[in-house]
């Protein structure tokens, strides 16, 4: 679902918007995606974190209780969080049917403008629905690619990345997006938000990648939704017939090694 966050529109407005939408969406899926910072926008301004931190909080609870009676998983994008030690972290959490959470992701890769003072997560969170390998990832972390081929993450059959990327940069997120898909031959996931935040207009264009880099689906700039059902016979097929996630000799799997050489 890709979230119009303008400045303009008062937060709490859009939580209510945002939560009467995924009322109407019907129970026949399996994921639910936000974008990151849709709540609060990424690059607007607060004299206290303690608005988007309470409005997060708000909306986990809802979506709780969504994902029970729709019997969906919510991946609530992302939103600013304080963890025990007092840290920010941009976190995105993934709700259950159950209205269990099966992981909350800390953005390893924070971004030097974005809302909140943040501090980097340090773990890889993945998950299975219906037996699928999913990783989730957030926003600059996508310009990252060896997050992508950690041992956590190596051989996902799909990645999820939620973000808040600006218009003036979209052809990147288009090709980075196309190329993560190509590399580790995989559905790319990337949901986007939209609208005029304090200091940026994002870009849109959230889309669905298969694992040989076409575009399945996609959206504009404007907010609004795509429903696809993703085959993972595309990704086991193009695994079979181009082996290279198993070629591939991945210091991080075969553990780091030095060599002095004199001349």
């Amino acid at each position: 679902m890709q979230v119009d966050s303008n400045l303009n529109e008062n937060p709490g407005n859009r939580l209510k918007r945002v939560l009467d939408s995924i009322e109407l969406i019907e129970s026949n899926i399996d994921l639910l995606v936000l974008p990151e910072h849709w709540i609060c926008g990424a690059f607007n301004q607060y004299s206290s974190i303690s608005l988007p931190v309470k409005l997060y909080e708000d909306f986990v609870v809802e979506a709780k209780d969504i994902a029970i009676r729709k019997n969906f998983h919510i991946l609530g994008g992302s939103g600013l969080v304080v963890d025990s030690l007092g840290k920010s972290r941009n976190a995105a959490f993934l709700i259950s049917p159950t209205g269990d959470f099966l992981l909350s992701y800390f953005k390893i890769h924070p971004f030097s403008h974005e809302l909140g003072n943040i501090s980097g997560g340090d773990g890889i969170q993945t998950f299975r629905i219906g037996g699928v390998q999913v990783s989730t990832l957030i926003c600059y972390d996508l310009r990252f690619p060896e997050i992508f081929r950690q041992p956590e993450n190596y051989g996902s059959e799909i990645y999820i990345v939620v973000a808040a990327w600006p218009r003036p940069r979209v052809e990147t997120w288009n090709h980075l997006l196309r190329s993560r898909a190509i590399e580790n031959q995989a559905f790319i996931v990337g949901v986007n938000g939209t609208g005029i935040q304090d200091s940026a207009e994002l870009g849109g264009n959230s889309m669905v990648i298969g694992p040989s880099g076409e575009v399945l689906a996609s959206l504009g700039n404007r907010e609004g939704s795509i429903e696809i059902e993703l085959n993972l016979e595309l990704v086991h097929t193009h695994r079979n017939s181009f082996t290279y996630l198993d070629d591939a000799r991945l210091l991080t799997r075969l553990g780091s090694r030095t060599r002095n050489c004199e001349f």
